[in-house]
C-alpha cells in the first residue's frame, strides 16, 4: 500500500511511519554508519543485477575515489589534496559562489521547508559572517527579520529590519516590512499598467496616433517611471512619425534610442533612424517605414500557407486572465467536442506584457479553422472574459516564430485576418 496525502513527506507521519517500516523490510535494522547498505564494508560490486541495482552509484564513485587517494603514497595524496584547491581567481570565486549558494539555499529550506527557524538563522549569519556583500544579502537581512520574529526574538528582528530600514529604505524587502500588502497592491497596479500599454499599443495599430501621444502624457501622470516608460515613448516616437514632419519623428527616435539604452526599444529606434537616414531614404515616403516600426526587423514577412502544421493561439495580457483556468475550459471543450484528437494545450509569455495559450496540432489551415470557429461559438470556454483583450488565431509554427521573435502578435491578427478570414480589418 502507498501512502498518499498532501504536504511534504516529512510533515505527513502516516508516510514517515510507512517509510521505516518498507526499509526495515528491504534492508533490516541496519546500523547508521557510513556504507549502511553492505553488510561487508569492503566495496565489491555484485554479480547479481538485481543487488547490484541496490547500490547507490554516487556511494560507489565516492568510494572508488577514497580507494584510489589511499593508494596513493603520502607525497602523491597530498600533492592531489593540493591541486584540488581553488588557487586562481576564477577557481576561487566558483568555490565562493558555491558556498554562498550553499548555505542560502540551506537557510531557506531550515526556514521555508523544515519549519526550524533556528537553524536558518545560523546558516544565514554564517552566510553574512562569511560573504558579508554577498548577492543574496537584502533577502538574507530579511529572511533573519522573518525567522527572529517566529523565534519572538524582537531584539534581533529589530536589528535587521533597522538595517534594511535605515540603509535600503527603497528596497522591496523594506517596503514589504512597511506593509504587508506590498506585493498585493503593486500586483494589481502592474496588471492596471499593463492593461493601459495594451490598450495604447492597440490604439497605435488602429491609427489613433494623436490618442497614443495623449496616453503617453497619461501614463507619466498616473504610472511613474516603470519597466514600460521606455516602451511608452517609443509608440509616442512611431505616433509622431505617422503625424509629424520626418525631423520631428528623426528627433523623438534619437531621444529613444539616447535615454533607454539598454531597454530593447534603443535597438529598434536605431534601426529606423539607419532606414531612414540611407542614401536616397529621404525621398521615400514616410509610410514606407511602417513596416519595421513595430518589430524588431526591419521588416516582418509572414507567409501563408494552407497544406502545412498549424496551431490555433490565444493571447492576452499578463494579469487579467488566468491562464490555468482557460486551459482547464478548452481541455473540458476539447474532451467534449474532439475527445479523439488529442490536441496538445499549453502556454507561455509573449514579452513583458502578454501571455498566450497553445492548442496544437492540426494538419492543415482548414482543419485548425473549424476548431477556430467551434472554439469561437463555445458559450462557456470565454465566460466571463472581455473579449476585446483577447486576441484568437490560426498560425503556422514558423509564422509562429517570427512572430515570437519580434514580439508582435497585432501585426500577425491583422495577416491572418487578411489571409485566413478575407477580411482587410
Amino acid at each position: 500500500m502507498t501512502p498518499t496525502g498532501g504536504g511534504w513527506y516529512f510533515y505527513n507521519p502516516n508516510a514517515i511511519s510507512f517509510g521505516l517500516n518498507e526499509f526495515l523490510k528491504k534492508w533490516g535494522n541496519r546500523k547508521n554508519e557510513d556504507n549502511w547498505r553492505r553488510s561487508s564494508k569492503q566495496l565489491a560490486i555484485s554479480e547479481n543485477p538485481e543487488e547490484e541495482e541496490k547500490i547507490d552509484s554516487t556511494l560507489i564513485l565516492a568510494a572508488l575515489q577514497r580507494d584510489s587517494l589511499r593508494a596513493l603514497s603520502n607525497d602523491k595524496r597530498k600533492e592531489a589534496y593540493l591541486k584540488a584547491i581553488p588557487v586562481s581567481e576564477e577557481s576561487k570565486k566558483q568555490s565562493d559562489d558555491k558556498i554562498i549558494e550553499a548555505y542560502y539555499n540551506a537557510g531557506l529550506i531550515y526556514k521555508e521547508q523544515l519549519n526550524n527557524p533556528k537553524e536558518a538563522a545560523e546558516d544565514f549569519e554564517t552566510l553574512l559572517k562569511r560573504y558579508p556583500e554577498n548577492k543574496y544579502k537584502l533577502a538574507t537581512y530579511y529572511n533573519l527579520y522573518r525567522s527572529y520574529l517566529t523565534l519572538k526574538d524582537s531584539v534581533k528582528a529589530d536589528y535587521y529590519k533597522d538595517i534594511l530600514m535605515s540603509k535600503y529604505p527603497d528596497s522591496e524587502y523594506s517596503k514589504i516590512i512597511m506593509n504587508p500588502n506590498y506585493f498585493k497592491e503593486n500586483q494589481k497596479k502592474t496588471a492596471i499598467l499593463q492593461v493601459f500599454y495594451e490598450n495604447t499599443f492597440r490604439a497605435y495599430q488602429n491609427g489613433q496616433y494623436e490618442a497614443v501621444i495623449e496616453r503617453k502624457s497619461q501614463a507619466d501622470s498616473l504610472f511613474p517611471p516603470n519597466a514600460l516608460t521606455p516602451k511608452f515613448e517609443f509608440l509616442k516616437a512611431l505616433a509622431i512619425g505617422k503625424t509629424k514632419p520626418l525631423p520631428e519623428f528623426e528627433a523623438s527616435l534619437k531621444y529613444v534610442a539616447a535615454k533607454y539604452p539598454k531597454d530593447s526599444v534603443s535597438m529598434r529606434a536605431q534601426e529606423i533612424l539607419d532606414f531612414i537616414n540611407k542614401p536616397n531614404a529621404k525621398e521615400v515616403k514616410q509610410d514606407s517605414v511602417k513596416a519595421s516600426v513595430i518589430s524588431k526587423q526591419p521588416v516582418v514577412e509572414f507567409v501563408y500557407k494552407q497544406d502545412t502544421l498549424h496551431y490555433v493561439m490565444i493571447v492576452f495580457p499578463n494579469g487579467m486572465i488566468n491562464a490555468n483556468d482557460l486551459k482547464g475550459k478548452i481541455s473540458e471543450f476539447n474532451n467534449q467536442y474532439y475527445n479523439t484528437s488529442n490536441y496538445e494545450i499549453s502556454n507561455a509569455f509573449l514579452g513583458n506584457t502578454q501571455q498566450f495559450i497553445l492548442v496544437k496540432t492540426f494538419n492543415n489551415d482548414e482543419e485548425a479553422l473549424d476548431y477556430y470557429n467551434a472554439l469561437l461559438e463555445s458559450e462557456t470556454v470565454f465566460e466571463g472574459i472581455p473579449i476585446s483583450i483577447l486576441s484568437r488565431f490560426v498560425i503556422t509554427p514558423s509564422n509562429m516564430l517570427l512572430m515570437m521573435a519580434n514580439n508582435d502578435s497585432g501585426t500577425y491578427e491583422a495577416f491572418f485576418k487578411k489571409n485566413y478570414l478575407k477580411t482587410e480589418n
